[in-house]
């Protein structure tokens, strides 16, 4: 009598274009004319996604050994850089997109479009880096420059400057509109020769 011989399937989980494994091989034992069917590995690393389905993933054994082989290639990927006004989402220059492929290192800058009116708060911690399989958001954050103002106190139709006596006084200050208003007493005692009353400067 006859017996159907012994064979089998192997199959192969590489990276694509490479026999470098992403998962171990899989040894499918049985005789010839047997059916088989594989499938992807379940424990392939989440970097990586599969390429196709090789055509014999499923068929019929043979004498000879059968070779199925799975590809798996590295996910494309990115990183997602902002430019925003310093607590808020308001954008300052327009938004980057860095494309590639998880593991890649990658590099951001500031940008150079940036208001002069702003300065950089801090270069983010991840400004550089290497890609992820979730995509990487970097956030630099600008703030208004430090300033000041320099206020001039001129006699009223001239350049020249104003004699503070010792008698001034502020009737009003406020953060959004300041007013100061110098009265100028005839008291003579206060050696300023001045009789005007009621100069208003306004910011």
């Amino acid at each position: 009598y006859y017996t159907k011989k012994d064979t089998k399937v192997t199959v192969h989980h590489y990276e694509e274009g490479t026999e470098v494994k992403v998962s171990e091989d899989v040894e499918i034992p049985g005789k010839v004319f047997d059916e088989y069917e594989t499938e992807p590995a379940d424990d392939v690393p989440s970097k990586y996604e599969l390429v196709g389905e090789p055509d014999n993933k499923s068929g019929e054994m043979t004498e000879d050994e059968i070779v199925v082989i799975y590809y798996y290639k590295v996910k494309d990927t990115t990183v997602l850089v902002h430019h925003y006004i310093e607590g808020t989402t308001t954008k300052l220059s327009g938004d980057v997109t860095i494309n590639g492929k998880v593991d890649d290192e990658y590099h951001t800058v500031v940008a150079e479009d940036i208001p002069s009116k702003y300065t950089l708060v801090a270069e983010p911690a991840n400004k550089n880096g290497v890609m992820e399989v979730d995509q990487v958001v970097v956030t630099y954050y600008y703030r208004l420059k430090d300033t000041s103002v320099l206020v001039h106190h001129y006699i009223e139709g001239t350049t020249m400057p104003e004699v503070k006596c010792e008698s001034i006084h502020l009737i009003r200050h406020a953060e959004t509109e300041a007013v100061v208003k110098h009265e100028f007493m005839s008291d003579t005692s206060d050696n300023c020769g001045f009789t005007e009353k009621g100069i208003e400067i306004t910011h």
